[in-house]
């Protein structure tokens, strides 16, 4: 804080006008925590306005100083810090929270029971769709999808042309999609497999 005499006019104005606005600067910080679903206790409320206040007094008043009249009103300017500084605060809080302080199992995804049956009737659906493939068609999806091999080496392997594994595979994906559409009640799923076809 630089050096301002607690005596001077201006200091003593800027005082009574914070002495002055000390309700609505209480008002205003409950309404912007309303505003961002933030329900703090009376302490916490009360801490946040003192903060507010340090704020405008901070580095000899330059917040205060920073007012123009020409552009708003005093309460509507002082609103808007305030708001900025709940919404900034509120943004700083969250994440500061650490991975420490979360339970293990939020960090993973659990379906609902619902959701891991569709899978499953689908991955039997899958299974059943991949049995009626050519034998050959069931080795290139072995290699490609269970072996993990690029297209070089499936080429290589079934001594083909790169380009012929890209456009086997995706003839066979769309077979496979053809078999699996009429199955599915997922509108999603279906799009995701309307998009590979």
């Amino acid at each position: 804080m630089s050096n301002i005499d607690p005596q001077s006019a201006e200091t003593i104005e800027f005082s009574q006008l914070i002495e002055s606005y000390l309700p609505e600067i209480g008002s205003a910080v409950r309404l912007s925590c309303r505003r961002y679903k933030y329900h703090p206790s009376k302490d916490e409320l009360a801490d946040l306005r003192h903060e507010i206040v340090l704020l405008l007094i901070d580095d000899s008043y330059r917040r205060l100083r920073s007012f123009d009249h020409s552009r708003s009103s005093f309460n509507t300017w002082l609103n808007k810090v305030i708001r900025r500084y709940v919404s900034n605060r509120l943004h700083r809080q969250r994440a500061v929270e650490s991975l420490e302080q979360l339970a293990p199992d939020s960090l993973i995804y659990q379906p609902a029971q619902e959701d891991m049956v569709i899978r499953q009737n689908l991955l039997q659906l899958l299974q059943l769709a991949i049995s009626r493939l050519s034998p050959r068609e069931k080795q290139r999806i072995k290699l490609y999808y269970e072996e993990e091999l690029t297209a070089e080496e499936i080429a290589r392997l079934m001594n083909i042309q790169v380009d012929s594994v890209y456009e086997r595979r995706h003839a066979i994906v769309k077979k496979l999609g053809q078999q699996l559409m009429p199955h599915c009640t997922d509108g999603d799923f279906k799009k995701k497999i309307a998009e590979k076809m």
